[in-house]
């Protein structure tokens, strides 16, 4: 499964490659399908959300259209609150 220590564990050679070059590591599309259940792709953005934040990497949510990761739709409202804290 995935936590935190998961996604420190694949980001870490990538860190280490923009350390030794100087340089910052984005990461630019990343999200959950829609058909995840709202709670446990709460707990995947938060445990990304830790490992972006432990290496300072910059991070862009994918929400296309509403469509297959959409953020917005009707069945991510129960946790779209606490959700949007890990953006």
């Amino acid at each position: 499964g995935f936590d935190t220590k998961y996604f420190e564990k694949k980001f870490k050679k990538a860190v280490k490659l923009c350390e030794d070059r100087g340089c910052a590591l984005y990461c630019g599309e990343y999200g959950v399908i829609e058909n995840a259940d709202p709670k446990q792709a709460l707990m995947w953005y938060k445990d990304i959300s830790a490992a972006f934040k432990k290496f300072g990497i910059g991070h862009a949510a994918w929400n296309y259209k509403e469509m297959n990761f959409g953020l917005t739709d009707e069945h991510m409202r129960p946790v779209i609150n606490e959700l949007i804290e890990y953006l």
